[in-house]
């Protein structure tokens, strides 16, 4: 994970000066600057990023939407939600993300039913189960306070919820 967030941010940093130099005049830097620009602002195609290796995508993936998003998603002393309705007004309680960061997992198994995992960086991590709706998809990214499933509060069992936090 911290080779990934080095990476973001060096990667910001050379367009930032790619940028920077597109205002000095330089012709070279600014062709650069011009070409990563356009790049950035492209909208792909599905098929264009299913041809990407599965390497590439998990790094896209992993790199926040937004320099708001970097602190939220991997600073330090990351304040948590909660995870779901005290006090629901329908008989299906909304469940929320307790902090940014990227769905690794949807599944069901025996133990928590239906369930979702949420990697917030430094190692954090969510877990939400017997949940009665998943809204959300593996590598996502969520934002604090989003919605990502429902659980029912007549279900046989009780909603579970674990944070694995390192911070």
């Amino acid at each position: 994970m911290k080779k990934i967030i080095i990476q973001s941010v060096i990667c910001f940093f050379i367009a930032v000066s790619f940028f920077a130099a597109e205002h000095t005049g330089s012709i070279t830097l600014s062709s650069v600057a011009a070409f990563l620009s356009e790049r950035m602002n492209r909208e792909y195609s599905i098929s264009e990023l299913s041809a990407l290796p599965e390497t590439v995508r998990e790094t896209v993936a992993a790199i926040p939407f937004s320099l708001s998003d970097v602190q939220e998603t991997f600073g330090t002393g990351v304040q948590y939600g909660e995870p779901i309705d005290e006090k629901p007004l329908t008989e299906t309680a909304m469940v929320y993300a307790v902090a940014g960061g990227t769905v690794s997992e949807v599944g069901s198994n025996e133990d928590i039913g239906n369930y979702i995992v949420i990697s917030h960086g430094n190692e954090a991590r969510s877990i939400y189960g017997n949940l009665s709706n998943i809204k959300v998809e593996e590598k996502e990214r969520v934002k604090k306070g989003e919605i990502i499933g429902g659980y029912d509060k007549n279900a046989e069992k009780d909603f579970y919820y674990a944070l694995n936090s390192f911070d």
